[in-house]
């Protein structure tokens, strides 16, 4: 499985902030249904997408695995 994205989300990474890696599921048929999803999620959040992987063969489940950066808060 190959991570060739078609562009990077429109944000700058803060060396400052807290790193954040997560998951989330969605449904699909196959890799490429997956990535759609995913792609869409990565662009509605902002956030950079690392990788897609099913949960089993024989689950239709994808994780789109996610990066992001928490902001922090000066007080």
């Amino acid at each position: 499985m190959t991570n060739s994205y078609p562009e990077e989300p429109e944000y700058l990474e803060d060396p400052e902030a807290k790193l954040e890696e997560w998951s989330q599921w969605v449904f699909a048929e196959d890799e490429t249904e997956a990535r759609q999803k995913c792609i869409l999620l990565m662009k509605i959040y902002k956030v950079q997408l690392m990788g897609i992987r099913q949960v089993s063969k024989r689950s239709r489940r994808w994780y789109c695995d996610f990066r992001s950066y928490e902001e922090t808060l000066e007080e």
